[in-house]
């Protein structure tokens, strides 16, 4: 049996997904996210048409020519919508960031002038603690960064997350487009852990 090196032992102290006693964490709580930079939620409107969007997070189009799309909002006070594109030295992909905990339609038009509806579902991330990562395990997801996939993946078990392989080298694979802030996602190149994302 292979053992993990020690100085990987100490990150297995994280509680990571493990529910605080007394419940889950939630924001404004000692395990929230909030003093951590949340990530977004993905949303592929060719694939998704309904989004959960907890509150202080972002909800993000992955869309190819990001700066040629355009949306509508029905009711423009749930959510505000921010154009992608040339940002300077990147480029942006369309988003969307909460206003408040409401359900709204919008109205994506593609570069090629197609109409597409969504609808999102604002909700408070203290009623969908699924929805909502700890500081923890966004802090996990960025640890394991640069392991090896065999240690990453028992330490991200044992701080009781779920783990999946979104890519090892140049095989992709096919994911449920579920989001759960208690899972990471791992991308492997060479057995090394190059990208982990949560969702």
């Amino acid at each position: 049996m292979r053992l993990i090196a020690p100085v990987l032992v100490s990150i297995l102290a994280l509680t990571g997904c493990q529910s605080s006693p007394g419940g889950s964490a939630t924001p404004g709580s000692s395990g929230s996210a909030t003093s951590a930079v949340l990530p977004p939620v993905m949303l592929d409107p060719n694939v998704e048409t309904h989004a959960f969007l907890p509150m202080g997070q972002t909800l993000v189009l992955t869309v190819t020519d990001p700066g040629n799309w355009s949306a509508k909002v029905l009711d423009p006070s749930i959510v505000k919508f921010v154009k992608g594109g040339n940002q300077g030295s990147w480029d942006a992909n369309p988003s969307f960031t909460p206003l408040k905990p409401a359900t709204t339609l919008v109205t994506l038009t593609d570069p090629q002038g197609k109409e597409i509806q969504i609808s999102i579902e604002v909700v408070d991330g203290a009623d969908f603690p699924d929805l909502v990562p700890t500081k923890e395990t966004v802090a996990l997801s960025q640890q394991v960064i640069g392991l090896k996939e065999e240690d990453a993946v028992v330490i991200i078990k044992g701080s009781g997350c779920n783990v999946r392989i979104a890519r090892r080298d140049k095989e992709e694979f096919v994911l449920t487009a579920d989001y759960s802030a208690r899972r990471i996602n791992l991308e492997i190149d060479g057995d090394v852990v190059t990208k982990a994302t949560i969702g």
